[in-house]
């Protein structure tokens, strides 16, 4: 009996190989909903609209993982929900630390950040690429750095956006207006969204 069930984990985790493999050439959307429908199944508390790239989560310990309605959280995101680290070095005098992570409605998270167990990102913030995030982001807030600090708010660099919309001919930037990712979804399908990029380039002679 246990050779055979040490059969069928080898075949399952040979099967779960495959399928990350595959899943690089699938549309995005359908990795990401398997993962967070997995997640959820195991406690995790995500909301509506929400789109993951391959966000690094010890699935254990998901129960601690909130993530509110239209947040975003790009590639190579890694959300620590526990600290074993002292516990490694100095053993029961020093226990294994738990804490909840929350992010809030429609946050960015920036590709490759990182993310320690307690912290909460309010709603409508902006975490850098490659951040480490050690300590709580209010709504709005805009951290970036290692540690990650609290540099601006988010309303603040929409005005500065605007400006430079106003300016693009003077700036190496160019905009194009689109959806948001989970309302664009909904109504074009991956094929119709890059021809919108491609004419983009077109247009702006890119």
């Amino acid at each position: 009996m246990l050779k055979l069930w040490g059969k069928v984990r080898w075949i399952l985790r040979g099967l779960k190989r495959t399928f990350r493999f595959l899943s690089k050439f699938w549309d995005d959307r359908y990795y990401t909903e398997v993962d967070m429908d997995r997640w959820r199944s195991l406690g995790a508390k995500i909301g509506k609209d929400v789109q993951i790239q391959h966000l690094k989560v010890d699935e254990r310990f998901a129960r601690l993982l909130e993530i509110d309605d239209e947040a975003n959280i790009a590639e190579g995101t890694n959300i620590v929900l526990h600290d074993s680290s002292l516990n490694n070095i100095f053993g029961e005098e020093c226990p294994v630390k738990f804490g909840k992570v929350r992010i809030g409605k429609a946050t960015y998270i920036g590709r490759n950040a990182i993310i320690l167990c307690g912290v909460r990102i309010g709603d409508y913030a902006l975490i850098g690429a490659g951040a480490l995030v050690i300590n709580d982001v209010p709504d709005y807030g805009v951290a970036m750095g290692v540690p990650a600090k609290i540099l601006g708010d988010t309303r603040d660099l929409k005005e500065k956006q605007k400006k430079q919309i106003e300016e693009q001919e003077n700036s190496p930037f160019r905009f194009l207006r689109i959806k948001r990712w989970h309302e664009r979804h909904k109504i074009m399908t991956n094929d119709e969204v890059e021809e919108a990029y491609q004419e983009f380039f077109k247009k702006v002679g890119w």
